[in-house]
């Protein structure tokens, strides 16, 4: 099954578009209202899920487009906790300086 992601512009009003993305194994997506500026990460996101969605079929190719769009949500689920553990382990290291840091200013 062809998975592709095709950016089609249907209307612009005030600061928000409506595109569509087609999946040929989503047929009935419809077009998501999405801010101008954030247009970018939609089409980058669409083209993640392409390339992932073939790199699984090849890998894969007696399953199903259900089990290769499972394994495409799987993988960006690790990554996205992956970041957010990364982030929280940022920011208590800086909590952790800050604190020194106006300990240090006080003296």
């Amino acid at each position: 099954m062809h998975c592709s992601a095709k950016r089609i512009i249907e209307r612009m009003e005030n600061d928000l578009l409506n595109i569509t993305i087609n999946f040929a194994v989503l047929p009935n997506f419809k077009p998501k209202p999405i801010k101008r500026e954030d247009e970018i990460f939609y089409r980058n996101a669409a083209k993640y899920v392409d390339d992932r969605f073939w790199w699984y079929q090849k890998e894969h190719p007696k399953q199903g487009a259900d089990v290769h769009l499972s394994l495409v949500s799987l993988e960006l689920a690790i990554e996205l906790l992956k970041t957010k553990k990364d982030m929280d382990s940022v920011c208590q290291r800086t909590e952790t300086l800050l604190k020194e840091l106006e300990e240090n200013l006080k003296k």
